[in-house]
């Protein structure tokens, strides 16, 4: 019984792994908005329409501090995408929402924002 139970507890710690590995962020800015999915939750992209962002800006955050760690996060300031790293695209919606995605190339994101003509602030 011992050996049937030290098996089952390998292998949810294999799926388990497993499953971490294939965490993946993915930010894609377009003209039309920003477009996140955090895989495996996000099966497909979730749009944020310019339209409904009041301002943007890439930020250095706390993630433990702010939003109590990484992953898909609920914190003082909202919501937040992340999965390492300290540093992130701060979305401020109109309806006074807002949403942290974050990234580990915050030159390249400032460069996609610069090269749709939409420039952080």
């Amino acid at each position: 019984m011992k050996n049937v139970a030290l098996l089952v507890a390998m292998g949810f710690v294999f799926l388990l792994s497993i499953l971490f590995f294939n965490f993946r962020l993915e930010t894609r800015i377009q003209t039309d908005g920003i477009y996140v999915r955090f895989f495996p939750f996000h099966k497909s992209f979730k749009h944020y329409s310019w339209d409904a962002i009041d301002q943007f800006y890439v930020r250095k955050y706390s993630p433990v501090g702010e939003y109590g760690g990484w992953g898909i996060r609920t914190g003082q300031k909202g919501e937040a995408f992340n999965i390492s790293g300290n540093q992130g695209l701060q979305l401020e919606f109109k309806d006074h929402g807002s949403l942290l995605i974050g990234t580990n190339k915050p030159e390249e994101l400032n460069a996609a924002l610069d090269k749709i003509g939409q420039l952080a602030f």
